[in-house]
C-alpha cells in the first residue's frame, strides 16, 4: 500500500514537470510601423538680399538687416527727407531772390513816320535786365514759419526713431520666438529617436518571451505620439521663421536660422528711476515736445500773416539797338508789401 502511494506520487510529480516544462509560444501583435514625416521647406526665392548671410542670425543681425529692409523704416526716413525739404523751402524766404531776363525784339517801321517814300525799315532792340530783392523785416513771421518747420524736422526724426526702436523690439521678439520653436523641434526629434528605441526593446522582450503585447503597443503608440507632437513643433517653427522674415521686411520663404543670442542685463532696478529715463528720452515724448513746438510756432507765424513785409531791392537795365546794348542805368530802394 505504501509502494503504491509513493508510485502514484511520482506520477503526479512527473506530469506537473512535463507540464511546466512546456513553453506556450508567445502571441505576435500585429504592429504598424509609423513613418517619420519629413519636414516641410519652402522653396528659397529667386533672389535673397546681400546682406542676408548664409549662416545663422543672431539676435543683433536681425535687427541690423531688419533696419533696413523693414517698410515702416524706409517710410519713416522719406517722411524726414520730406520735412528737411520743406524746411530748406521756408528758409529760402529769408534769403535773396534774383530775377535775371533778356529780350530781343524789331520793330517795323512805317513809311509816313520816317517822312520818307522808302519801303517799311525796322529798328532792332535788346534788352536785359537782372532784379534782387531782399526781405528785411516782416515781424518775424518768415521765421516763425522756419522755426515751426525746424520742430517738425526734429518731429520726423523722433518719430523715425521710434520706428526703428518698435521695429527692433518686433524683431528680436520674433526672433527669440523662432529660437526657442527651434529648440523644441530638437527636443521632439531625441523624443521620437527615444520612443523609437522603447519600442524595439519592446518587441524583443515579446520576441524572447519576457514581454506581453500590451507593451508594444503602448510603446506604438507612444511613438506615434511622439511624431505627432514632432510635425506640430515643425510647424509651429516654420510659421515663426516666416513672422521673423515679415517684421525683418525680406521675402518670408527666405531660409534662416536662429543662433545663440542673448540681450544684455539692466543694470539700473529701480523702476521709479526706470520710469524718468523713459520720460526723457523715449523718443514719442520728444516727437510729442516737437510737435507742440511746431504748433506754437505756427501760431505765432498765423498772427502775423497780414503784417507788412518791408523789402530792400536793386534793379539792372541794359538795353539799346546794338548788343551788347550801351544804354545802362541801375535802380534801388525798398517796398512795403501790405495786405491792410
Amino acid at each position: 500500500m505504501k509502494y503504491s502511494k509513493i508510485c502514484l506520487l511520482l506520477i503526479i510529480l512527473i506530469s506537473l514537470s512535463s507540464i511546466c516544462g512546456a513553453q506556450t509560444p508567445p502571441v505576435q501583435p500585429k504592429v504598424t510601423e509609423t513613418a517619420l514625416p519629413p519636414a516641410v521647406e519652402l522653396p528659397a526665392p529667386k533672389n535673397i538680399p546681400a546682406d542676408v548671410p548664409n549662416k545663422p542670425l543672431t539676435a543683433d543681425e536681425a535687427a541690423d538687416i531688419a533696419l533696413r529692409h523693414q517698410p515702416d523704416v524706409i517710410t519713416a526716413a522719406a517722411n524726414v527727407s520730406a520735412e528737411q525739404g520743406k524746411k530748406q523751402q521756408a528758409k529760402s524766404g529769408l534769403l535773396p531772390t534774383l530775377d535775371a531776363g533778356a529780350s530781343y525784339t524789331n520793330t517795323a517801321i512805317s513809311p509816313s513816320t520816317t517822312g520818307t517814300s522808302v519801303g517799311t525799315a525796322t529798328s532792332p532792340g535788346y534788352q536785359m535786365t537782372a532784379n534782387v530783392n531782399q526781405l528785411l523785416y516782416d515781424f518775424n513771421h518768415t521765421r516763425e514759419v522756419v522755426r515751426q518747420a525746424s520742430s517738425l524736422v526734429k518731429s520726423a526724426g523722433h518719430n523715425l526713431t521710434q520706428v526703428e526702436s518698435n521695429t527692433i523690439l518686433q524683431v528680436k521678439q520674433a526672433f527669440y520666438i523662432f529660437s526657442q520653436n527651434q529648440r523644441l523641434v530638437e527636443v521632439n526629434e531625441v523624443n521620437v529617436r527615444d520612443q523609437q528605441s522603447h519600442l524595439a526593446d519592446a518587441r524583443a522582450r515579446l520576441d524572447s518571451g519576457l514581454g506581453t503585447p500590451a507593451d508594444v503597443v503602448r510603446a506604438e503608440t507612444a511613438v506615434a505620439s511622439a511624431i505627432y507632437s514632432l510635425s506640430e513643433a515643425r510647424n509651429n517653427a516654420s510659421i515663426a521663421r516666416v513672422n521673423l522674415a515679415t517684421v525683418m521686411g525680406i521675402d518670408p520663404r527666405t531660409p534662416i536660422l536662429a543662433a545663440e543670442s542673448d540681450e544684455p542685463p539692466i543694470n539700473e532696478k529701480n523702476v521709479d528711476t526706470l520710469v524718468n529715463m523713459a520720460l526723457s528720452y523715449r523718443p514719442e515724448m520728444l516727437g510729442a515736445q516737437s510737435d507742440v513746438d511746431a504748433a506754437k510756432h505756427g501760431l505765432n507765424a498765423a498772427k502775423t500773416g497780414n503784417a507788412p513785409a518791408l523789402a530792400a531791392n536793386a534793379g539792372w537795365l541794359q538795353k539799346g539797338s546794338d548788343f551788347p546794348p550801351s544804354n545802362n542805368s541801375l535802380t534801388y530802394g525798398f517796398s512795403i508789401q501790405w495786405s491792410p
